[in-house]
């Protein structure tokens, strides 16, 4: 099957035009520093030197950030056509995957949801590997789930091709790739074709090893560094506790096709030919929720995509298997609109906790402290941020061209002693550098570190900013910018 048959192509075209749709009405700096982060190393970096110096994350989604920056020559919204573009092929692919495994019926159901699913559409339109990574992982599961043990090399191009990308794109398509292989196996192909697919499939992760050894030291730097900076929020965060992480994680996740969709998985597995390829996606869903309960990774919901496409598609099949075509229509359109009324809750939920206020209007206010920054910025001015909100720092260099080495971003336990704010200890943040002679303060940053965050607000430091020859020059939507004379 092609894509640009039976009906994938429509999928894909209208689920494009809505990503693409959503984009002109959103931006692309309203959820968090990874985004800066990924767009400022495409920026500032070589394709080589981003090759041979990320460590933290692959280098494959920077580099081809780079490549549509340079080809359309610009660093603003051409980056994010790349997870435009991949989102809606995911949906086109889950599609065809949907109809091999069952029916179009089941297809189209699936695509609906999966194609309106706010949270993809929200994700699809910024600067992350997510949707990348999704679409590769996709690409290689419908070519070797359709192909025949008796072919020639020359169609298993395409799948090991993906998942090569894949491996280049995010650490958790190792663990995909492995579980392929053990599949090839499996399935019994032909031990040359199984030798080619290893060989293909480990260059990216030796690579990517080596170059973390050589830069830092650590092998496994990608993995501990990711696991340091998740368990200081958790530190950190006043507010945070156990039951509340699963509970928000969990309301990121379609839960209706958590349950559904995992009956339906276990009534698929008397089909032998056809489930052998599901079970790769199926272990990285079960490796992510682990690591998710284990609380080394952060309660995301765009870690969960690709599992609620796999879910959903399920869940739908779950129907296609327990009932006759009669009632399935019924069922599919009782349960299509479930999910759906779930997704808005979730969708309510995401944005009460993430985003205080629309994206539109939140950026607004960034935008504003950018215009302002830009006009204002010298180079002999140097920045301080009072909470180290990551997305902000990443944000300045590139919103305004200020240099990053001019930001000093000091971390809330620099000056945070038990449940106390000790002043002496935030003088010192500021005396370390006498060049700093601007403070910038967020409006959010109560609800990233709960009493932390007040205290910073608090009057105390207030009047001590003051004290130390600070004059508040810029107050807009609670960004603030003091400033010495």
């Amino acid at each position: 099957m092609s894509l640009f048959k039976n009906n994938a192509w429509y999928v894909f075209i209208s689920s494009f035009l809505i990503r693409l749709n959503y984009s002109f009405l959103s931006d692309n700096y309203f959820y968090g520093g990874d985004i800066f982060s990924r767009l400022r190393i495409a920026y500032n970096n070589s394709f080589w030197q981003i090759f041979t110096s990320q460590v933290d994350w692959q280098p494959g989604h920077m580099m081809l950030l780079k490549l549509i920056a340079v080809v359309f020559n610009d660093y603003v919204f051409a980056p994010r056509l790349l997870g435009i573009f991949c989102d809606a092929g995911s949906i086109a692919y889950i599609f065809l995957i949907a109809k091999y495994l069952f029916d179009q019926r089941v297809a189209f159901a699936t695509a609906l949801i999966t194609g309106t699913y706010f949270l993809s559409i929200q994700f699809s339109v910024l600067t992350l590997s997510g949707p990348v990574y999704t679409f590769f992982v996709l690409v290689s599961t419908y070519h070797l789930m359709t192909i025949k043990e008796d072919l020639s090399y020359k169609n298993f191009i395409i799948p090991f091709w993906a998942i090569f990308m894949a491996e280049w794109i995010r650490s958790e398509a190792w663990i995909f790739a492995f579980i392929i292989g053990l599949c090839l196996i499996y399935k019994k192909f032909k031990y040359k074709v199984v030798l080619s697919y290893a060989i293909i499939t480990i260059i990216p992760i030796v690579i990517f090893l080596y170059v973390g050894y050589e830069v830092t030291g650590d092998i496994f730097r990608f993995i501990n560094y990711s696991d340091y900076e998740l368990n200081g929020a958790i530190k950190f965060n006043t507010a945070f506790n156990y039951t509340n992480y699963i509970k928000r994680a969990l309301r990121m996740f379609p839960l209706p096709t958590l349950i559904t969709g995992t009956l339906g998985f276990i009534l698929f597995f008397n089909r032998k030919r056809k489930v052998v390829w599901i079970i790769p996606s199926l272990v990285v869903s079960i490796a992510v929720f682990y690591k998710l309960f284990n609380l080394t990774l952060a309660n995301d919901p765009r870690y969960f995509i690709l599992s609620s496409m796999w879910f959903v598609l399920m869940s739908f099949g779950l129907v296609k298997m327990c009932f006759n075509e009669e009632k399935q229509i019924k069922i599919y359109t009782l349960f299509g609109a479930v999910i759906l009324i779930s997704n808005i809750w979730q969708v309510k939920e995401f944005r009460r906790d993430e985003i205080p206020e629309h994206p539109s209007q939140f950026s607004g206010a960034q935008r504003k402290l950018f215009a302002f920054l830009y006009e204002y910025n010298n180079e002999s001015r140097t920045y301080f941020l009072d909470n180290g909100k990551n997305f902000l720092q990443n944000a300045l260099p590139y919103m305004t061209g200020i240099d990053s080495q001019q930001i000093k971003c000091v971390s809330p336990e620099a000056y945070w002693i038990g449940k106390k704010l000790d002043q002496k200890q935030f003088d010192q943040c500021l005396a370390k550098d006498k060049k700093i002679n601007s403070i910038i303060t967020f409006p959010f940053v109560d609800r990233m570190y709960g009493d932390l965050g007040k205290m910073i607000r608090g009057k105390e430091v207030k009047k001590r900013i003051k004290e130390l020859g600070f004059k508040l020059i810029y107050d807009h939507n609670g960004y603030k910018i003091w400033a010495k004379d």
